[in-house]
């Protein structure tokens, strides 16, 4: 299966062009089973007032649910994932936030080899906040069903804090660690990798890409996994 975690931005490209549709026909090229997407705009007047879950939905040709983090009624900003194959269950979360409200989308997907939990985050700036939002969410984690992903910017780099404590605290794997990881910002010129897929050990990763776009200020991470039969698993760190 094919996971891609992207923040799109709002659909600004890091070329100051806005295009909602070239953030979907980038993505449709990758054929992607499951999408996590973060920064996506509804209805906000910075953004044209554009749809975008709904022109994303279509465009994608896939199943996409939106958790609005920030807004009102039917406008705001949040995280979204989108699937090929059938959403069975759907979970929003909030975290401890201080200037921007942030939360965890938490969807249960019938993949052809069977269910999987797929979790999509965007961490704030400060810290401080992501170490609590590390706490938050690893509470969720350990209290999820194997197998499960975990995708997200979390605006913090691999050896932080917030970030080794998320590991630390669950047993999830960083997906690019064994090829060559890369950094995800900004997209122009990557100094630093902040964009991540996370799997439990009941997967196995085959693959990695690395694409350059312009159509967000973010680089997205592309991994392909194997789901590993349950008596073939090995498993390390701590008990859910």
């Amino acid at each position: 299966m094919r996971i891609v975690s992207y923040n799109v931005h709002g659909g600004f490209g890091i070329d100051g062009r806005f295009s909602i549709s070239r953030i979907a026909s980038h993505l449709n090229q990758l054929r992607a089973d499951i999408i996590c997407l973060q920064e996506v705009h509804a209805f906000l007047p910075s953004s044209r007032l554009s749809n975008q879950p709904r022109r994303l939905a279509r465009e994608l040709q896939m199943r996409l649910f939106f958790q609005r983090c920030l807004g009102l009624c039917f406008w705001g900003f949040g995280n979204a994932i989108a699937s090929r194959w059938p959403i069975q269950e759907i979970r929003s979360h909030r975290l401890p936030s201080q200037r921007e409200p942030r939360g965890a989308l938490e969807c249960r997907i019938q993949t052809p080899v069977g269910p999987i939990t797929v979790f999509n985050t965007h961490w704030g700036l400060q810290p401080a906040e992501r170490l609590r939002q590390a706490k938050t969410l690893s509470n969720y984690l350990r209290q999820t069903p194997f197998p499960y992903l975990l995708c997200g910017d979390l605006n913090d780099h691999p050896e932080s804090l917030a970030v080794h404590l998320l590991l630390e605290q669950t047993r999830l794997h960083d997906a690019v660690l064994l090829s060559a990881p890369f950094a995800t910002f900004p997209a122009l010129n990557p100094q630093v990798r902040i964009d991540y897929i996370f799997h439990t050990p009941n997967f196995r990763v085959l693959s990695t890409e690395q694409v350059i776009w312009l159509a967000s200020d973010h680089l997205p991470v592309i991994v392909d996994l194997a789901l590993i039969p349950e008596k073939n698993v090995t498993f390390r760190g701590v008990a859910p």
